[in-house]
């Protein structure tokens, strides 16, 4: 009896940080179920020790110790489909880190098999992964591979049209239908950008604009949603940069960093809290919104609005070093960083403030030289 008062007692002394932690794990499962695509899909389902080990060595800049780490659970669980395809995208994702493009292709490449050759992928985390979904998935971090590698080639652009061909179709289920629509925009979005770099701005807009659509009317309106939005208007504001026509851009950054914000949600929502990345620098609030104000920053350089121009270049570097501050920035933010110091540089060299521009030019040159070593 006193063993039961004992229990008693300590339940109701801890009740309810247990009931915070079941329904923080809830919310998780649920945050994994319904959008676990939208942040480059199923395969990023972050629950067992093998992703928290594996993001780890990410974050402290690891990026071998990844690779091998992925590799060597492939190795172990060839028969269990879920770890094994789980390894694969592990595998592609830190190659890619790594600039080992050729190996990354190759593993890409098993991953299509994979798929191709399974009637149903189902493991021991609760999901499964459609064979169609699955395929077009893998065609897209193909084609990603290939535009990291050369630039955004015919290679990715055929890559991107199979897998938009796959998935030109209603899907049963609920979740896979959602699955499909979250992979379908991926791959307009990266035809977009295909089609912006080879200056073809014509279609590349209307693939963003489509991409666009797409979200308004088969995403749920939510905050994730509306990240996603901001990775086409980005691209669409970059793409006018680089035409040299600055209002649009300006209208497309702009309304980019409202969707960060949460301007464009229904009153009822509450975007003040970001479902967690895992370590994908390039699907968070805060590189997102240094990618826009960097582009702005360059846009009203080549506007002559330097004190403008002055104060987002800050913003931007500000926001990029407090992610590095806290953990690795990965390759995105690397690069989006070292451009950023260089525009900034180049800003105040025309300033005439050549003292700060070398000091900033430096600390390009150096995260340039870094990221060749590694």
């Amino acid at each position: 009896a006193r063993k039961m008062m004992l229990k008693c007692a300590f339940f109701r002394c801890h009740s309810d940080s247990k009931k915070i932690l079941f329904n923080n794990l809830k919310n998780f499962n649920n945050f994994n179920r319904k959008i676990h695509f939208l942040n480059s899909n199923a395969r990023r389902k972050f629950t067992s020790h093998h992703d928290i080990s594996f993001r780890t060595l990410l974050d402290q800049g690891k990026r071998e110790d990844a690779f091998q780490l992925s590799l060597k659970i492939m190795k172990e669980n060839e028969k269990d489909s879920n770890l094994f395809t789980s390894s694969l995208y592990k595998i592609v994702y830190s190659l890619k880190e790594l600039e080992r493009f050729d190996e990354a292709q190759g593993y890409c490449g098993i991953l299509v098999d994979h798929f191709r050759s399974s009637e149903n992928l189902e493991g021991k985390s609760s999901f499964s992964i459609d064979k169609d979904l699955g395929t077009a998935d893998a065609l897209i971090e193909m084609g990603e591979v290939f535009a990291e590698r050369d630039g955004s080639s015919s290679e990715s652009e055929r890559c991107y049209e199979q897998a938009l061909k796959i998935l030109n179709r209603n899907f049963e289920g609920e979740e896979n239908q959602l699955n499909c629509n979250l992979t379908r925009i991926r791959g307009l979005n990266n035809l977009g950008i295909v089609h912006a770099s080879k200056k073809n701005n014509k279609v590349a807009e209307n693939f963003f604009i489509t991409c666009l659509l797409d979200i308004e009317k088969n995403l749920p309106r939510n905050y994730e949603a509306e990240k996603e939005k901001a990775k086409v208007l980005i691209n669409l504001g970059e793409m006018f940069l680089n035409e040299g026509d600055y209002n649009r851009s300006k209208e497309n950054l702009e309304r980019a960093l409202k969707c960060l914000e949460g301007k464009e949600l229904p009153k009822d929502s509450d975007p003040s809290s970001e479902e967690p990345v895992y370590g994908r620098i390039e699907s968070s609030k805060e590189y997102l919104t240094a990618d826009a104000l960097r582009n702005m920053a360059k846009m009203y350089h080549k506007m002559h609005s330097s004190l403008y121009s002055e104060g987002l270049y800050k913003a931007c570097i500000q926001k990029l070093e407090g992610i590095r501050n806290q953990s690795s920035l990965h390759s995105h933010g690397e690069t989006t960083l070292e451009n950023g110091y260089r525009g900034y540089s180049n800003l105040l060299a025309g300033m005439a403030r050549e003292k700060e521009s070398a000091t900033y030019a430096s600390k390009a040159t150096e995260m340039e030289k870094r990221r060749k070593k590694t």
